[in-house]
């Protein structure tokens, strides 16, 4: 990246408003690795979906935790979204466009010096740990306070979560094809198969009664 926050926001689109499907880093990976330096090439790679993403979700997590945000119905609401926005596009990343030829984590791959099969172990650890964080801690926690106990309200919460993450952040490109078979198999069994799969999981334990995890 040739200036701090010099980010390429692509062409002034409503399909790229919507999916920021021209958006780019604008960072000239080559040089780098080029140099040598190619584990430098590699952090930046994964910087933004396990910095501006991963670590964000956990920040907004905090957040969602203290008696200022809990306290307040719309503020909940706002920060959980984000979160959402936040941790899915770590999903978008790994595992849905991390076994491909090119993009942020074939970079990383090339970056470390090895193929995107020999990384992909290590980057799904973190990003299904964050799926586990999600469900299992975000969620519970926030949904009493957002559907302020209403049964269609709560239907609503786990239809439109469900969706936002498995099926909005698969991606229509991904599931075109553009980042090969088998990002296209991960993209389409995301959103055919566990969106479907979260909603059914996410009714059924909670329902009949939202569980609050304050641990």
């Amino acid at each position: 990246m040739k200036e701090p926050f010099g980010i390429d926001y692509g062409h002034a689109s409503v399909n790229n408003f919507i999916f920021l499907d021209d958006v780019d880093d604008n960072v000239d990976y080559v040089p780098i690795i080029a140099s040598g330096d190619g584990v430098s090439a590699a952090i930046i790679a994964l910087a933004g979906a396990f910095v501006g993403n991963g670590a964000v979700y956990f920040l907004l997590y905090a957040l969602l935790r203290t008696h200022a945000v809990k306290s307040r119905r719309s503020l909940t609401s706002f920060v959980y979204w984000f979160s959402l926005m936040s941790e899915a596009n770590v999903w978008g990343y790994v595992p849905i466009r991390a076994l491909t030829t090119h993009a942020d984590m074939a970079i990383a791959a090339k970056g470390f010096g090895i193929s995107t099969w020999a990384l992909f172990p290590f980057l799904m650890v973190p990003s299904l740990y964050i799926v586990y964080h999600f469900f299992c801690r975000n969620f519970p926690g926030v949904c009493a306070t957002i559907s302020s106990g209403d049964k269609s309200r709560l239907i609503m919460l786990i239809a439109l979560t469900a969706f936002w993450y498995f099926s909005f952040f698969a991606g229509n490109s991904v599931i075109a094809g553009d980042y090969g078979l088998i990002s296209q198999i991960f993209a389409i069994l995301s959103r055919y198969l566990l969106f479907p799969l979260a909603v059914i999981w996410l009714t059924s334990r909670y329902a009949n009664g939202p569980t609050v995890d304050d641990a």
